[in-house]
C-alpha cells in the first residue's frame, strides 16, 4: 500500500500537494513509500465492526438499489444522483446513526481504466485512490462544516451536539474483486503516524486540510471480499466527540494479488456527509 514517507513535522512542517502550482511553487513536497501489507478478509466477521469502535463498518442495505438506480448512478449525471441517490443516503445514516440531520456536500464516482498505470490519476477522481488518507483533518472538518451549513447558522453553536463527518462507498459492479477497498482499524493506528497534509492551489491559496499517514507494522487493515452493489462500507472522517473510542480511518484502494485477469475494472461511488446529533448535555463533548 502507498503511504506517506517517514515525516518529521517538527522539521519539514506539514506534508501538502498543491493543485494549479504557481510557477516556481513545488506540486507536493513529500513522495509515497510503497510498503507491503497483510490486509485481512472482513467477511467472516462483518457483523463485528461498528464506526465507534473501528472507525469503519459494512452494513446490506435494505433499499437494495435496482438496476435502474445503478445505470443512474455509473451515468453520472449530477442531477439524477441528487435527486434519486441522496435521498437514499440520508435515509441511511439516520436510521444508522439516529441523527436529527444529514447534510450531503459532494460525491465521487471512480472507475479503473486498466489502459492507465496504477499511479496516473489526472484529477484524483478517476482512478481508485490508492494512498492511504483520511479526507479530513479536524480543522479540515470544521471548515467543511462552515462551507456546509446556513448563513444564520453557528459552527460553536452546532458543535454543541455531536457533529461527524462519513463517507459512503458503494460499488458499481457485481462484485469487487478489482482494487478493493482497504480501512485500517483505528485501535491499530499510533498517532504518531498521522499528519495533516495541506491542500493548496496556486501559491498559497488554501483549498482544505486531510490527513497522511505513515507505515507502522502494528496497523492492521481490512477489506471486504466480494463487495456487492448491495452492501455499503461507512467510513468515519471525524467526529466532535472526544470520548468516542475511533475519531477517524485511514483507507486506500490496493492491488489485490489474485485478481483474475478478466476481472471487470472496479466502479464505485463514495458520498461524503455532514451528520448532526440532537443537542446534548454541553459537557458530553468536552
Amino acid at each position: 500500500m502507498r503511504f506517506l514517507e517517514p515525516w518529521e513535522s517538527l522539521a519539514r512542517g506539514n506534508p501538502f500537494i498543491r493543485s494549479e502550482p504557481a510557477p516556481g511553487y513545488d506540486y507536493m513536497n513529500f513522495t509515497w513509500e510503497d510498503v507491503p501489507v497483510t490486509i485481512w478478509d472482513a467477511r467472516p466477521i462483518k457483523e463485528k465492526f461498528n464506526v465507534d469502535e473501528h472507525g469503519f463498518a459494512f452494513f446490506t442495505d435494505a433499499e437494495n438499489p435496482q438496476s435502474g438506480l445503478v445505470d443512474i448512478l455509473r451515468n453520472n449525471n449530477k442531477a439524477e444522483i441528487e435527486g434519486l441517490y441522496y435521498p437514499c443516503i440520508e435515509r441511511l445514516m439516520t436510521e444508522l446513526t439516529g441523527a436529527e440531520r444529514v447534510i450531503i456536500f459532494d460525491h465521487t464516482l471512480r472507475k479503473r481504466d486498466p489502459g492507465r498505470s496504477k499511479l496516473d490519476n489526472p484529477t484524483g477522481k478517476e482512478q481508485p485512490a490508492t494512498m492511504v488518507h483520511c479526507d479530513q483533518s479536524a480543522n479540515g472538518a470544521l471548515r467543511r462544516l462552515r462551507q456546509n451549513i446556513g448563513p444564520d447558522e453557528s459552527v460553536n453553536t452546532l458543535l454543541k451536539s455531536r457533529v461527524q463527518m462519513f463517507n459512503i462507498w458503494r460499488p458499481l459492479v457485481d462484485r469487487v474483486v478489482d482494487w478493493p477497498l482497504a480501512l485500517m482499524d483505528y485501535h491499530s493506528l499510533s498517532l504518531d503516524d498521522v499528519h495533516s497534509t495541506d491542500l493548496w492551489k496556486g501559491e498559497y491559496e488554501l483549498r482544505g486540510q486531510t490527513m497522511s499517514f505513515t507505515h507502522n507494522p502494528n496497523q492492521k487493515w481490512w477489506y471486504l471480499s466480494d463487495h456487492q452493489v448491495n452492501e455499503t462500507t461507512v467510513i468515519k472522517i471525524w467526529d466532535s466527540d472526544k470520548k468516542t473510542s475511533a475519531k477517524f480511518c485511514a483507507h486506500a484502494a490496493f492491488e489485490h494479488p489474485d485478481t483474475p485477469l478478466d476481472a471487470p475494472p472496479r466502479e464505485s461511488i463514495e458520498v461524503r456527509c455532514i451528520v448532526i446529533h440532537e443537542p446534548t448535555d454541553p459537557a458530553a463533548n468536552a
